[in-house]
């Protein structure tokens, strides 16, 4: 099965890199936090939209199994993903349902002088992801009752019967199995059958497509197309409201646990010649840039965190977008 490098990294981000965050109550309830949720004694009811900030802390490295000089990346990175999601409580259960709406994606800065290698999760193909639901339970009804969710968890580019534990349809045997039996067929909506490979977005390719700069081995390479899973389950507690919050209503803060990330690469693109003529790549081409197969996990050394906070009634994924920094300060 070829496993890349190209999506885990989307989600698992890029070693030599960090990203920042305005939430200054992420050192609440995580391992070895700094600040404890002091209760208003106030009943709370999670319903409608709320945005949703993960902080996602990994290890990187490449390739797997690798130790020491022979790895060609080996170092804990940051990540971002923003949800956008609607919750409804009904006393001490909740049902989510969340919407990925941003992928922030660092530079992979490899060994060897090479360029950092460079992936974007284009707006379309985002648009092109439906929600996925999942359900939570609560310990109380309180501030700072304690939330967990089952896990929630995205798949791009297959459909698979059971999205958590079913393995992600790739080629061991030859040609991987098309939903439908057609290359063209839409993951959305679902098709009927599962276990394999359908169209993500529309576009006539198989699975999901990334941009890509500075693919190893290729410099003019400029896209992956992909099948790939990402999956978390959140922990945390039901905060009050924070003074000068942009919407009333509780919080949530937490960690992200079980980060489950795994993919396939599917095929690719290289633009060749002068001028630049897009074709797709050769499997031997796809296979010598799916030998840079990252092994993902969650870090050891750091906690991934999410904050969720509400937002109004009709807000968008742009919404959320727009007014992060405010939101999330």
């Amino acid at each position: 099965m070829r496993h890349g490098m190209g999506v885990a990294i989307v989600l698992a981000a890029a070693a030599c890199s960090s990203s920042s965050s305005n939430t200054s109550d992420l050192g609440a309830d995580m391992r070895g936090g700094v600040r404890t949720c002091m209760s208003d004694g106030q009943s709370f009811q999670l319903a409608g939209k709320y945005g949703v900030q993960a902080l996602l802390a990994v290890n990187v490295k490449v390739t797997p199994g690798c130790s020491g000089a022979s790895c060609i990346v080996n170092e804990d990175a940051n990540a971002k993903l923003l949800l956008l999601t609607e919750v409804d409580q009904t006393g001490t259960s909740a049902t989510v349902s969340a919407q990925a709406c941003k992928i922030v994606i660092p530079p992979i800065a490899l060994k060897g002088g090479n360029k950092p290698v460079k992936l974007t999760a284009p707006d379309s193909l985002l648009a092109a992801l439906p929600a996925v639901s999942s359900t939570g339970t609560l310990d109380g009804t309180t501030t700072c009752a304690r939330f967990t969710s089952q896990p929630i968890t995205i798949v791009l580019g297959a459909h698979l019967a059971t999205p958590f534990s079913d393995a992600l349809p790739g080629d061991d045997a030859g040609a991987p199995m098309l939903c439908g039996g057609a290359a063209g067929t839409r993951c959305t909506p679902a098709p009927t059958d599962s276990g394999c490979i359908c169209d993500q977005e529309g576009d006539g390719t198989l699975g999901a497509r990334l941009s890509v700069e500075n693919a190893p081995g290729f410099d003019d390479i400029d896209k992956f197309d992909v099948d790939l899973r990402t999956s978390v389950s959140l922990a945390g507690q039901v905060w009050p409201e924070a003074a000068g919050q942009a919407r009333a209503g509780a919080r949530i803060l937490g960690t992200v646990e079980n980060l489950k990330l795994d993919q396939n690469i599917l095929g690719c693109q290289r633009n060749v010649g002068a001028p630049p003529s897009p074709r797709a790549c050769s499997p031997s081409e796809v296979t010598t840039v799916a030998g840079f197969n990252p092994a993902i996990s969650q870090s050891a050394n750091s906690a991934s965190t999410f904050t969720a906070v509400p937002m109004v009634a009709g807000a968008t994924c742009a919404d959320l977008i727009a007014n992060e920094a405010t939101l999330f300060q």
